[in-house]
């Protein structure tokens, strides 16, 4: 802490006083001024790009292992496949399915999920592209168990995300 010292000598006609004053600690900071004129406008930006592409929910739902469906946007149907062992969700048209222009997210749900592996495919039944998805029991695999025995049924829920542009 810095102390400055003053010294003070003060002289009148009928005495002299020498006076000290010592620093005390600083004060309060004091109101803030008025704020200063505006700066000038800066660059023009460079236009954004037109034709990227935004995903668009298309489908979502929640489907018992039964494959009915429980809740949803309406715009599927769900189908178990007893000879492939996974579900067939087909959509009211125009829309046709493509995984590489797709996002679908997929959670198992319930007792036993959390050993599943989720996977999406997509089958053509021409005209109509379809999405598979597809249960897997790790612990069967682990077992020995073929891919086929392996699979099984799941309550589950999706969503699906178009990311192709509009038309």
């Amino acid at each position: 802490m810095r102390q400055i010292l003053f010294l003070f000598l003060v002289v009148s006609a009928t005495s002299l006083f020498i006076a000290c004053q010592k620093e005390g600690p600083a004060g309060p900071p004091g109101a803030t001024g008025p704020a200063g004129p505006a700066g000038p406008a800066g660059p023009v930006g460079t236009p954004g790009l037109t034709d990227t592409v935004t995903p668009r929910m298309y489908a979502w739902g929640t489907v018992d292992s039964f494959g009915v469906i429980i809740i949803g946007s309406e715009n599927f149907t769900v189908t178990w496949d007893v000879i492939n062992h996974w579900y067939r969700i087909g959509f009211t048209s125009p829309f046709q399915f493509y995984r590489d222009s797709t996002l679908v997210f997929l959670t198992a749900k319930g007792n036993g999920s959390w050993d599943q592996i989720t996977s999406v495919g997509e089958q053509l039944i021409s005209p109509d592209r379809y999405a598979i998805f597809k249960f897997t029991d790790a612990n069967r695999l682990v077992g020995g168990f073929n891919t086929l025995e392996s699979r099984r049924r799941s309550l589950f829920n999706f969503t699906l995300y178009d990311l192709r542009k509009a038309p």
